[in-house]
């Protein structure tokens, strides 16, 4: 017998570890309350971004008071998902379009691109200039999947039957 035929056999006997079972992070979302839900959002899994617009625009109007004071104090990329979820809310009155023209006016550009869009499709001009804009831009905006703002904006405008096929 060899000393090495010896570990061999040793080593056969031993238990493969396995790694521990990882749960979905994110299932306890309908639970969480407003700035728990926001503070999920995080730059490293930009999924966080769309289901967090996600559950906010299920909440709808119950939580939109909270989401306009998060929207003017928060930082840009949970602003990102505001946008979203107030673009899926739709509600026009004079509590949100201010804050979505602001958003607009974001030196971020996703953050600009998804307020436009919120805009433009509440028949803003504000909304489609800043889109047809955006569509010059080849910066990478966060999202999922991240995209550049040029194809979101053009997908944006394609969206709101803005743009035609010679464009």
């Amino acid at each position: 017998l060899r000393p090495w035929d010896w570990l061999l056999r040793r080593r056969r006997w031993r238990p493969i570890p396995r790694p521990p079972a990882r749960e979905f992070p994110f299932r306890d979302l309908p639970e969480r309350t407003l700035p728990a839900l926001l503070d999920t959002v995080d730059v490293t899994h930009p999924m966080t971004l769309s289901l967090v617009a996600h559950e906010l625009a299920r909440r709808g109007d119950d939580v939109v008071d909270g989401l306009l004071e998060s929207a003017r104090d928060g930082p840009p990329l949970q602003r990102i998902p505001i946008a979203l979820a107030l673009q899926a809310v739709g509600l026009d009155d004079e509590r949100t379009i201010p804050v979505l023209e602001s958003m607009a006016a974001s030196t971020d550009v996703g953050l600009r691109v998804h307020a436009a869009a919120a805009l433009a499709r509440r028949g803003r001009a504000t909304g489609r200039e800043v889109l047809e804009g955006a569509r010059e831009l080849d910066v990478v905006v966060a999202g999922h999947p991240p995209a550049r703002a040029s194809d979101l904006a053009r997908r944006m405008l394609e969206s709101l039957g803005e743009v035609g096929e010679g464009r």
